[in-house]
């Protein structure tokens, strides 16, 4: 059949009337239509290319995997990146996410703030924390010189997902700009047991409701908010409780010794 298209004059560099751009659309929709079972049966594999403008995580050479689905003649068939992986590929992905998201984590550790919050972007796009990675741009919008309206925009996406580090940080801006009773809303969700902050509760969260109590006059329940904060281990909360039963107060006897 090789002999049959294109025909032997044509191929010499002679011409036929009128059929050489058909002779060239018949020779793509044949070649395609004749591969394309090929392209099906072909076996999947993984191939890897990699990206100048992507920092690659350290345990992972390469940057972005791209799906071959087959080749033929002089062109390949790919699909969107980790889109046709397979389940091979979406642990891939996953643990390429988790190595990026600790990455940053060091880097924010070593105070290289916005390397950090690259590397955390990366993990979040990838589906990975992305309440954390919420938290750690509200966390650098309070840094002096603070924007703390880019910060409650920030935390308010994280609430959203019920992060509790964004939830209490959240009523405890509230709680600084005055709003009682929207920092009352934000941090009984990460106070209250079994709620956002986990079985026991946020100890920060505690802590900031028993604060705001204390404001507001309502000793005995800033008493029971820094109680089930010093249960969970917050220092500070302790310190307040053997002050206030050492001074006494309103609905509150004084009981030297008692902490």
């Amino acid at each position: 059949g090789a002999n049959l298209w294109p025909p032997r004059r044509a191929r010499k560099g002679g011409r036929l009337p009128g059929a050489s751009a058909m002779g060239t659309a018949f020779c793509l929709v044949a070649t395609t239509v004749l591969a394309w079972p090929t392209l099906l049966q072909a076996e999947p594999q993984v191939i890897f290319e990699s990206s100048p403008s992507q920092v690659a995580p350290r345990h992972f050479p390469q940057g972005r995997c791209w799906t071959t689905l087959g080749s033929h003649a002089d062109f390949e068939v790919f699909e969107e990146p980790w889109s046709g992986a397979g389940l091979e590929g979406t642990f891939r992905l996953e643990a390429i996410a988790a190595a990026e998201f600790q990455e940053g984590f060091e880097e924010w550790q070593l105070q290289r703030l916005l390397n950090g919050l690259e590397l955390f972007h990366r993990s979040a796009q990838k589906g990975h924390e992305v309440g954390e990675y919420c938290y750690r741009w509200g966390q650098y919008h309070e840094i002096p010189p603070s924007d703390i309206k880019q910060a409650l925009r920030w935390y308010q996406r994280g609430a959203r997902m019920r992060h509790p580090g964004c939830t209490t940080a959240l009523g405890k801006l509230n709680l600084a700009m005055g709003r009682s009773a929207l920092a009352k809303k934000w941090l009984t969700r990460t106070a209250a047991p079994d709620g956002y902050g986990g079985a026991h509760g946020d100890p920060l969260a505690q802590w900031f409701l028993a604060e705001m109590h204390l404001k507001l006059g309502s000793h005995r329940e800033a008493v029971r908010w820094w109680k089930r904060s010093a249960e969970n281990g917050d220092v500070d909360a302790m310190i307040r409780l053997s002050e206030v039963f050492d001074t006494g107060a309103i609905g509150i006897p004084q009981v030297f010794g008692h902490t």
